[in-house]
């Protein structure tokens, strides 16, 4: 079966300018730039840190660890070991090479 074209959103009084049609949400996205290795199975993905300037960037994982990738090429560079169970929440320290994990 063919699928329908999507409709047009009604017009806004807040937006002078004309509407697109709506799209699929994954025809909108376009990735920059990926960095995997992490799973969120029991919980949501609650924190994502830019670390030292946008150098790094690090998340927590529901294996305990934490995952930080160098941000201009998705490569992880560490995986450290943060807690016994669930890592989801992470904490920077503003000036020392120091982050709280829980």
């Amino acid at each position: 079966p063919r699928e329908r074209a999507p409709e047009p959103l009604a017009p806004s009084t807040a937006c002078s300018q004309p509407q697109q049609p709506a799209r699929p949400a994954e025809a909108c996205v376009q990735h920059v730039m990926r960095y995997s290795g992490a799973r969120n199975v029991r919980g949501i993905l609650k924190q994502v840190r830019f670390l030292f300037g946008g150098e790094y960037l690090a998340a927590g994982s529901d294996c305990g660890r934490l995952f930080v990738w160098r941000t201009r090429t998705g490569r992880l560079q560490h995986l450290l070991k943060a807690d016994c169970a669930v890592a989801n929440c992470l904490a920077p320290h503003p000036h020392l090479p120091l982050i709280a994990v829980s």
